[in-house]
């Protein structure tokens, strides 16, 4: 549904279901109604989707001083970032995994060109569409 939480965002969400079904109902739980799910997505959600313009602002972030080459990064400079970087570094297996979700192909080399730019990320591994402006009145 376009919303991607990180995982400190996902505890959030699992700490105030469970919270919340202890005041209400005296009780832990492990399962949610659609109607609860639906106002966490609400809740918790970003105000704003996330666009191309979010993703070439990330990409500008990684490209600045010790990344890329002009306007991209390698492959393997991408995986670096995935996988060592930030709060919340991924795991190859969970790489493999979202790319098999994302483009239908789990082999890195073959998901993934050698070079890529936020444009390409964005499209190719992303599936972001343009949209033309028409269709959003």
């Amino acid at each position: 549904m376009g919303y991607y939480p990180t995982d400190h965002e996902i505890k959030c969400m699992i700490d105030e279901v469970r919270q919340c079904a202890m005041s209400n109902e005296g009780r832990t739980t492990t399962h949610v109604s659609l109607e609860t799910f639906i106002q966490l997505f609400v809740n918790h959600r970003p105000v704003y989707g996330i666009g191309k313009n979010n993703i070439e602002d990330a990409f500008k972030c990684l490209l600045d001083g010790k990344w890329g080459e002009g306007e991209s990064l390698t492959r393997d400079e991408l995986i670096t970032l995935l996988t060592k970087d930030g709060e919340e570094g991924m795991t190859m297996t969970a790489i493999e995994k979202y790319l098999t979700y994302l483009v239908g192909e789990q082999d890195v080399k073959k998901a993934i060109p050698e070079r890529i730019s936020a444009v390409e990320f964005a499209e190719t591994i992303l599936g972001f569409e343009e949209v033309d402006e028409a269709e959003m009145l």
